[in-house]
């Protein structure tokens, strides 16, 4: 459509700043010369315009262009609290747009233009103007770095059109005119449609955890996808044929454009998409796309020169790219950093990139809204790009961190640069495509692509970028990974995909697993090649059945698959023929033959370069039973197919759910964490989650219910269907192949989740149990793994020698353990059929250990008298495998990654261990398993698993508490039970913030030392702590989670004395390691650490082993920690006895100052405390521990990490995370921290944004001792509060006092209203009545407003006042003695204030008085104001009070200068009367006497106060001009 209007703008030079003697630099210049015209019509030849950045000056604001860097930026994704700033940015970019405009002087000229328009055409009501702008050659410091994009808002304009803004080149050479109107329809197209052919370049970071940092890698091809289906589904005359290149290199790049110019000729593309990252180097300004490295087998990305990709697309004869690339349009750092221009150069005609960095949640939504106007709706790119830029400004708002949503007005960040005529690929269809869903619509639609019409695949988007890569080097791949982790549907969506971009022709699916013999495996294969014939099937298969392996067939197949591109994926390897068991007589029995069959498939491979192979199987390839040929031909080609991400999955899951009709619109966050619980049993396999996940809503139970079913119980009645279906089917079949004691192992392994302990222990007690007599059925075992049900490894082993490892399950299929529980329950309570002995037994067990009521038949009622050797048994395999483990981990050197990848596979078998103990007597429990896990849950938990076990944790401890009868523990169960309840107490106190909980562990475990030193000493008389016990070392850890609490609550004397028996216990331990004891008893002998180091494979690994053997031994991190607290608790001391007026040693304090505290406890120089702990769990094998979990960073001063800890963005990065995990405690404490942190501050803007944040967050989460805040009420009071300081610390936008004065009166009545409506403490109420009545008494309370210094220190007052209440806050009992005190105060305020009012009410009388008798009693009001000043001191030196003096600033001074007046009148007052007499008498050596008498009677300080002064000077002056007044008066009253 031609514009109504068209306006060119063409800078002509580029003009130096006034205040510069010479031109300056390029880019530094900004301002231009420019000509207008307007429809052809010059309007201006030369006019100055300037950058609307520049200040009155002439100068460039770089903090406002920085300003506008961050607002479209880091606004959303870093700071989105900073809403104020983000405010006034906003504000300036629309002064920007009205600076541009009123510069241009265009207002008027436009709407003149478009009123002769609508003369000319009534008809017209959308008038569209088009606004080009473009520089000459050479203009240094380009014009397109202003941001034209802003005038696209006609609000700006003051009328109604439709605005649109592109940028034009002018070229140094001249181009082929190959100009783009509509692209003509395909005449070798069957239906002619008009077929618009597009490139796609997709490059990202395909290392593993990029997956988490980088954006989706759909993002584009999403909304092309859809671009291509919605034109199939709506329009008749158009398609999109969309290509990818793969993978994302640059050299890929240049040999898909080579292809496509060889066979169609340049110019075959009409558009190229890139998909990627950009970069712009800051010292030599030039521009750079990062495209995915060529040497295939890295995975990192390259920077390649735009001009290189300018130069290669302008030799292909690219029309139009289209960059969602960062900074691919920056036009402020020279034309060689401005990627579109430089395209452009290159000869692209039209370039669409972008200024800034626009966030995925607006380059998204933009890009739909580009592409829909542009294919559905036919407009030509200009138009489409203006009319996405108009869908981001009228939905502006973005995802930001912490899962909040901003505004942010970035849509003048996508620019367009062209030369030359502009693009229109598809004419207006008659009926619009848009009439079935509009341009916003569209563009709020995921970008999902879907396989099949079934749910989009969740997770793995980047998962085929990698196979793509490895399929594109190798031509073949070997894909694996565990049943129903989703090998084959991630093949599935990908050749959707791969089909969908013409990347292949065809893609052919051999499922072995439906296959049942060769016959069946070539027909399978020759029935989905084009063109290949059932004669070609029967002429292959005889060869491969022949091994005649030069037959014709063959060649004839390589012919066939020459002519197009072909994938063959061949599906479930077969993987159990290597384990004799004759169980499933419907398996292939000629192996050898689809050996060769397979192998044929490799020779296509390697003969036929269009043809590639993968291979799917569920084990490794040196685990599958095939030929050394096969094994050959795959090797070096394997990927890995891992389970999907906890977030990942839980997406999934969601899902599921709400396919299955669940509604999940009012789960709070304990929801949150219990569906992330159970997806996590569910070990990120897609098929578990989607089979548990279908059986949740049907089970009639909640969420919490359902996951204690399954977790620790037996798994609802269910019916498999959809995904995981055929996996449950294969779990049936197998059960029922196995004989009867086949099925009791497979049936015991159900027990356990993800992983078992080692098989010897397993299978020897169920052979010494008689369940199982003949141990060769445990070769079900190896059965189930060759299937890939389960997995079994060695700890350790020596080279060639297998027997000294131990082999265990270390993973089990997640469907197996809830298959095998159900069949274990259905086996006692259906019994159908006749079932075998061993199956009854183990059935009985397994249901006996989940707690299941079950009637007992003869066969099982044995082993219910056995049930508690059932779970000892269970506990200690769970607990031996475990240990061994662990011990493994750290003597090869145990990592905090490692470490925490444990917990996930331990949760469940410690979560069913946890509930066994609880049906067990004490002395069964096995305490060493449960003291590691509840001591490392702080370390490595996840917020779900901590919740759940702290818990679990929790009752295991009142059942000890219980059975033992009382807290005097016995000494075989007290370093356990004190353990738990100081490991409570630390994860209620930091990782699961919950202070009532921490307060009750605290308790408990001081309760359970006094109690058992008290039972002890009344019995025995024994010392139950001896110095060196583990015992002993708990006693210290509750000494200082005493200690901790103590110095948070205020309570000085009482920290001072635990401190005290803290150093006590630490410094007793140090001193015991000195006479050459162990600081804390270890069960490892030299013997045993002789014995576990020869297990190692060589002697070197042996000796690194002994080392840390002996490390552990000796405990040497407990030593370095306790060395560590010995030097930070006599800081504390030191501390400590400042602030109560204890007397130390001045050595003492020296040593201990806690300004050297820092220095100390850091890393300096490699002698810090902290350096002495890392270095000792290094040598223990606990590699680099503290730094990995984020304890310490390895700082060379403490005070360093601590302050950076503290500092704003890392406490957004803990809110960010925690928010992320689902850990609302600790989010809620970091948010209760980033707004005291403001208060402090007085930052009001921040600290409301930070409210709102919070309050928005409880909407949402369940906020312990939050459940019934009122936060609209708290936004009100803050509001309030907000209001009153702004204008009281001079910051009022008013000038008008008196209007100043009613806002705060309306202020204090919002605070009265809200106070009232939410039934707050009458005290409260009382208060803030008080204040206002206070308000209201003197309306010119703002009349002189405050000198600078004066609202400076009320500021700072402010700031005092609030830091002492944050301060003190936490103190038990403190806030209920504030808001009683707050009463007391408003009173004596109002005392004080009504006593000023009542002065200067009688000092305005007493003017008017007629007599002495009329006259007020001055002396009592003086002396009442004293006394109430004298009461509000008094009250302000209250300990408790110190909030209130704060207010005062330096509270004596404050007194002393309000008193100071009334004290002089006092005195003054009280001779007042023999001053007059005097002066009336004309006794004026007597008036001087009264003087000399007033000023006696004060002391020095008053005496030189100004007031006092001004007092004396006055009467002087009527005594020295008395006599003269007199003769005067009396000269006057002779006349």
């Amino acid at each position: 459509m031609a514009p109504n209007v068209a306006i060119n703008i063409t800078a002509s030079e580029a003009i130096p700043d006034e205040a510069d003697t010479n031109e300056g630099p390029e880019n530094k210049l900004h301002r231009w010369s420019i000509s207008v015209s307007v429809n052809g019509k010059s309007i201006y030849a030369h006019r100055v315009i300037e950058d609307p950045f520049l200040n009155p000056h002439g100068e460039e604001e770089e903090d406002k262009r920085e300003e506008c860097r961050w607002y479209v930026e880091e606004f959303a994704i870093k700071e989105p609290f900073k809403q104020q700033k983000a405010s006034e940015v906003a504000e300036q970019l629309q002064t920007y747009a009205t600076s541009l405009l009123t510069q241009l002087g265009l207002q008027q000229v436009l709407k003149d233009e478009l009123q002769d328009d609508a003369n000319e055409d009534d008809a017209n009501d959308n008038p569209h103007v088009l606004i080009a702008i473009s520089e000459d050659l050479d203009v240094k410091s380009s014009i397109h770095r202003l941001h034209w994009e802003l005038l696209e808002d006609s609000a700006v304009w003051d009328l109604q059109a439709e605005i649109t803004v592109k940028r034009l080149v002018k070229m140094r050479r001249a181009t082929p005119s190959l100009l783009i109107a509509e692209v003509k329809p395909d005449e070798q197209h069957p239906t002619k449609v008009t077929v618009v052919n597009g490139l796609l370049v997709v490059a990202r970071d395909l290392s593993e955890s990029s997956q988490k940092s980088d954006i989706n890698p759909n993002l584009a091809f999403g909304v092309l996808a859809n671009i291509q289906k919605d034109l199939v589904s709506f329009s008749d005359g158009a398609r999109l044929n969309l290509e990818v290149v793969r993978p994302g290199t640059f050299k890929a790049l240049q040999e898909h454009l080579d292809r496509a110019a060889e066979m169609h000729g340049k110019g075959h593309y009409h558009f190229i998409h890139f998909d990627l990252h950009g970069k712009v180097d800051k010292e030599t300004s030039t521009a750079s796309l990062l495209f995915n490295d060529s040497e295939l087998n890295e995975k990192k990305r390259v920077e390649e020169p735009a001009h290189k990709v300018a130069s290669l697309l302008g030799s292909h004869n690219i029309s139009v790219a289209i960059l969602n690339a960062c900074e691919s349009a920056k036009a402020d750092s020279g034309d060689s950093a401005n990627v579109a221009k430089t395209f452009v150069d290159g000869g692209v005609k039209s370039v669409l990139a972008m200024s800034y960095k626009l966030s995925s949640s607006a380059a998204e939504p933009f890009l739909r809204g580009l592409y829909h106007s542009l294919f559905l709706d036919g407009n030509t790119l200009p138009q489409a790009a203006r009319n996405a830029r108009t869908m981001l400004r009228e939905n502006p708002h973005r995802h930001a961190r912490l899962g909040l949503k901003v505004a942010v007005n970035d849509y003048f960040i996508p620019v367009l640069y062209s030369h030359g005529q502009d693009p229109k690929f598809i004419p207006r269809q008659r009926k619009r495509i848009s009439s079935q869903f509009g341009l916003v619509d569209f563009a709020r639609r995921r970008g999902e692509l879907r396989s099949n019409d079934t749910r989009p695949l969740t997770g793995r988007d980047f998962d085929v970028l990698r196979l793509e890569k490895c399929l594109i080097e190798h031509g073949k791949v070997h894909l694996s990974g565990r049943a129903g982790v989703g090998k084959t549907a991630l093949l599935r969506y990908a050749s959707t995909i791969w089909i969908q971009t013409s990347f292949i022709d065809t893609v052919a699916f051999i499922d072995l697993s439906k296959v049942k013999d060769l016959p069946n495996a070539v027909n399978a294969l020759i029935s989905q090649i084009p063109r290949a014939t059932d004669e070609l099937a029967y002429d292959l298969r005889l060869a491969l059945e022949s091994e005649n392996s030069n037959d014709k067939s063959l060649s004839t197949l390589i012919s066939i698959c020459s002519e197009q591109s072909l994938v063959f994926v061949v599906d479930s390897i077969p993987s159990d023929k290597q384990i004799k068991m004759s169980l499933d007589p419907n398996d292939m029995t000629d192996f050898k033959a689809m050996d060769r069959f397979l192998g044929t498939l490799l020779r296509l491979n390697e003969t036929v370069k269009s043809t590639r192979v993968i291979f799917v199987s569920r084990l490794n390839g040196d685990e599958l039973p095939i030929s050394k040929e096969l094994h050959t031909g795959i090797s070096g080609v394997t990927m890995r197919l891992q389970p999907l991400g906890l977030d990942d999955a839980v997406q999934l899951s969601q899902l599921i759910l709400e396919s299955s009709g669940l509604h999940m619109d009012d789960w709070k966050d304990s929801h949150d964490r219990q569906l992330k619980l159970l997806v996590g049993l569910c070990d990120g396999n897609p098929s578990v989650i989607a089979q548990v996940s279908h059986q949740m809503p049907s089970s009639g139970k909640s969420l919490e219910d359902f996951l204690d079913q399954i977790q620790v119980g037996i798994p609802p009645e269910h019916q498999a269907f959809g995904e995981g279906q055929d996996l449950v089917d294969e779990l049936d079949h197998i059960f029922n192949s196995f004989n009867d004691e086949q099925r009791a192992f497979f049936i015991f392994i159900s027990v356990f989740w993800t992983e078992a302990f080692p098989i010897s222990y397993f299978t020897d007690w169920i052979v010494a149990m008689e369940i199982c007599k003949d141990q060769r059925n445990s070769l079900a075992i190896q059965y189930l793994q060759a299937r890939g049900i389960i997995e079994l490894g060695l700890l350790m082993t020596k080279p060639n020698d297998e027997e000294t490892g131990l082999k265990m399950i270390t993973w089990i299929h997640p469907l197996l353990t809830t298959y095998g529980r159900r069949i274990a329950y259905n086996t006692l309570a259906k019994k159908r059929g006749r079932l075998g002995k061993s199956q009854i037994e183990a059935a009985t067990l397994v249901c006996l250990v989940m707690g299941t009521k079950f009637k007992a038949g003869r066969q099982s009622k044995r082993f219910l008298a056995l049930s508690q050797s059932v779970f000892l048994w269970l506990i200690q395999g769970i607990a031996g495998a475990d240990g061994q483990r662990l011990a493994v981990s750290i003597l090869e050197g145990l990592e905090y990654a490692k470490l925490a990848s444990f917990l996930p596979l331990q949760t469940g078998n410690l979560a069913l261990c946890l509930s066994l103990c609880l049906r067990l007597p004490l002395e069964l429990w096995r305490l060493d398993y449960f003291e590691f896990h509840v001591a490392n849950l702080r370390l490595v938990a996840r917020p779900e698993h901590l919740e759940q076990f702290t818990r679990r944790f929790g009752d295991l401890l009142d059942k000890l508490l219980e059975l033992n009868g009382g807290c005097a523990i016995p000494q075989a169960y007290l370093a356990f039970s004190l353990l738990t309840a100081i490991s409570l107490a630390a994860i209620y106190s930091s990782e699961w913030p919950r202070k009532e909980m921490r307060e009750k562990y605290v308790k408990l475990a001081l309760r359970i030392v006094e109690d058992t030193e008290e039972n002890e000493l009344k019995n025995s008389g024994a010392n139950p702590f001896p110095v060196g016990s583990r015992a002993f070392y708990m006693k210290g850890l509750a000494y200082r989670h005493e200690l901790m609490l103590e110095l948070e609550r205020g309570n000085l004397e009482a920290a001072f004395q635990t401190c005290d028996k803290c150093l006590e216990i630490d410094e007793s331990l140090l001193k015991h390691m000195e006479g050459g004891a162990q600081l804390v008893e270890s069960s490892l002998d030299d013997a045993r650490i002789k014995e576990m180091a020869n297990l190692f494979p060589n002697q070197q690994s042996a000796n690194v082993a002994k080392e840390r053997l002996e490390a552990i031994s000796q405990n040497k991190m407990a030593v370095a920690y306790t060395e560590s607290r010995v030097t930070l608790l006599n800081t504390v001391k030191v501390y400590l006895a400042e602030k109560i007026g204890k007397h130390i040693d001045p050595r003492f304090k020296r040593q201990y100052n806690p300004s050297k505290l820092g220095a100390k406890m850091g890393a300096k120089r490699g002698k810090g405390a902290m350096h002495a702990v890392n270095q000792a769990g290094d040598l223990m094998g606990l590699l680099n521990m503290n730094k990995a979990s984020d304890w310490y960073d390895g700082s060379d001063y403490m005070d360093e990490f601590v302050d950076h800890r503290n500092s704003e963005e890392e406490r957004l990065k803990d809110l960010d995370r925690d928010i992320g995990l689902g850990n609302i405690p600790r989010a809620t404490e970091t948010y209760a921290k980033v707004i005291a942190s403001s208060l402090r501050s007085l930052d009001l803007d921040r600290t409301g944004a930070y409210l709102s944040g919070l309050a928005d967050f409880a909407q949402h989460n369940l906020i312990p001792s939050m459940e019934n805040v009122d936060w609209v009420g708290g936004q009100t009071l803050f509001g309030s509060l907000k209001t009153t300081m702004n204008i009281v610390t001079g910051k009022s936008t008013s000038k008008d006092h008196k209007v100043d004065h009613v806002v705060i009166d309306k202020a204090l009545q919002e605070e009265i209203r809200v106070l009232e409506e939410s039934n707050a403490h009458p005290d409260l109420i009382k208060a803030a009545k008080m204040r206002r009545r206070g308000w209201l008494k003197d309306p010119d309370a703002l009349k002189h407003g405050g000198s600078p210094e004066e609202n400076k220190m009320r500021e700072t007052n402010t700031k005092n006042a609030l830091h002492i209440l944050m301060d003190n806050a936490g103190r038990p009992g403190y806030q209920e003695r504030l808001v009683a005190a707050n009463v007391e105060f408003e009173s004596l305020k109002t005392r004080v204030v009504d006593g000023e009012q009542a002065v200067q009410a009688a000092w305005n009388s007493g003017k008017k008085a007629r007599s002495m008798e009329d006259e007020p009693d001055m002396m009592k009001m003086y002396k009442d104001i004293i006394a109430a000043l004298d009461d509000m001191q008094t009250f302000c030196a209250k300990p408790g009070n110190e909030v209130f003096r704060a207010v005062f600033g330096d509270g004596e001074t404050y007194f002393d200068e309000n008193r100071e007046p009334y004290l002089v009148n006092l005195a003054a007052e009280a001779v007042r009367e023999s001053f007059q007499n005097a002066i009336v008498r004309g006794d004026y050596d007597g008036a001087q006497r009264v003087v000399e008498g007033f000023k006696g009677s004060l002391d020095e300080k008053l005496r030189r106060s100004a007031h006092a002064e001004k007092i004396v000077n006055g009467w002087q002056a009527m005594i020295d001009e008395g006599p003269a007044n007199i003769a005067e008066f009396r000269k006057l009253m002779g006349r």
